[in-house]
This record gives structure tokens, sequence and C-alpha cells, in this order.
């Protein structure tokens, strides 16, 4: 009988629930797409091109040489458009111009080296960068949903740093279309497709300071919200700066993590 009576009991009490259940059941989420970058221990240049879409000389040996540097090896690249008037401009990018006076295009700059435009100086440099270790690794991760994104790393040192660390996060789009004035034929193009744009930098320009006096820093999670038709082709280059009296004296390394669908 008491088997009987449980079983009875235990019918009754899931038949509510199952009810119950239903009456209050919210709409899920929206599917959240993770982007996961695999540890790697190597060094990895930082370069950034300073342009400007009217500039001539930027079509002639800029943005063509930039672009194919960029996709053939593991080179981590962010282009900077410092002029108010460009319709790619950011703030962030006249910051970094102001910072390193440059009022000319195109400038390259590895890491925080003023390489102006002598394209044989700045790809040397990252062929002899790329053949170097590196005393930080770093690990991004990201997630999505529906235009908010958010991101997360970790820092590994292989020994204690004691000095001022910063880490920075640039949000970057490739294939923005807009006009440029280009090396074939010396003449305007109006869907040039400009890639590595800077779309922002989602805790400043220099980012915020870490700790690696323990050799280990984890952020806390950073979200950052993109329009919809901008987060298709987006990508996360993360910059470890050395600091001295809160200015960047040097790249310690850098990081892309692409968030391609």
């Amino acid at each position: 009988m008491k088997k009987i009576w449980f079983l009875s009991f235990a019918i009754i009490v899931l038949s509510f629930s199952c009810s119950k259940d239903d009456e209050d059941d919210t709409p899920q989420q929206p599917e959240t797409i993770n982007y996961t970058q695999a540890e790697i221990d190597e060094k990895q240049p930082f370069i950034a091109l300073l342009s400007r879409h009217d500039c001539g000389a930027c079509g002639a040996y800029g943005h063509p040489l930039f672009d194919q540097k960029a996709k053939n090896q593991r080179i981590n690249a962010v282009s900077f458009y410092y002029k108010e008037e460009d319709p790619n401009y950011t703030p962030e990018s006249k910051d970094l111009a102001e910072f390193h006076q440059i009022f000319g295009t195109p400038t390259f700059l590895r890491g925080l080296d003023y390489l102006k435009s002598d394209t044989t100086k700045w790809k040397n440099s990252i062929d002899s960068t790329l053949n170097t270790t590196s005393d930080v690794n770093i690990v991004l991760n990201a997630q999505s949903i529906d235009g908010s994104f958010t991101y997360n790393a970790t820092i590994t040192a292989k020994q204690p740093i004691t000095d001022d660390i910063n880490f920075t996060v640039y949000v970057t789009e490739d294939n923005v279309v807009s006009r440029q004035y280009t090396y074939n034929g010396n003449k305007w193009v109006d869907e040039y497709e400009h890639d590595h744009v800077l779309g922002m930098a989602a805790d400043g320009l220099w980012g915020k300071p870490i700790d690696l006096s323990n050799s280990l820093f984890e952020t806390s999670d950073t979200q950052f919200f993109v329009a919809k038709h901008q987060a298709i082709d987006l990508s996360l280059v993360g910059v470890v700066y050395q600091m001295e009296k809160g200015k960047p004296v040097r790249v310690l390394n850098s990081r892309t993590l692409e968030l391609k669908k």
C-alpha cells in the first residue's frame, strides 16, 4: 500500500510541476556565439598604419602592402584614420597621431617605433620581430549576443614584471567601403575596401593598468556594442604596453582574435 500511495503522490507532484513550469516559461535568450583563441607562446608585432581616405601615397604603397603583409603573416594590424573629415575617423586615431606628432600619411608604426613611409624599413622590422620570443603572452576570448560583445583576456609573463603595464583592446573592422584616392592610375575609387579599420578602443587608446607582479593577470569581462551592420568582419587586437609616467614606451606583445561569422 505504501508503495502505491507514494507512486500516486509522485505522479500528482510531477503533473503539478510540469504544469507550473509551462506557465512560468520565459523566452530563451538568443544563442551566444563563443569565440576562443588558442594560446600561442610567440612574439607577434603590433603594426599601425596612420592614414586618411584622400591620401594618394597611401594608395601608391601604403594600403596594398600593409594589407598584404597583414594577411600573409602573423602581425596584428590596425589602421588609424586621424583626419576629422575622414569617414573612418575616430578620436583615438587623432590621439595617436598627436602623441607621435604625425601629420603626414601614410605613416607606419612598429609597436611604438615611428617608421614613417619607408616600406623597406617597416617590412624588415616586422620580420625581425617575428624572429624573437616574447616574455608576455595574451589569450583573448569573446562572446556575442545581438551586437553586444563581451571580451576577457589572460595575460601571462614568463617572469614577474614590476614595471607599469597597460593592456588595451582595439576593435577593428574589415571590408569598410569608402572613397580612396588610390594607386591604380592615380584616380578616385569610390568603393575601396579598407581593412583593419579602427572602430573603437574598448578601454581607451592606451588601455588600463594590469598587474603582472605575480606573472599572471586575468581581465574582468568588458562589454562593448557595435551596430548590427558592423558586426560581421570584426577583430579584437589586444596590446600589452609598458608604461612610464603614464605614457607607453614599449609594446611587449600583441594578439588578434577574429570575430568573423
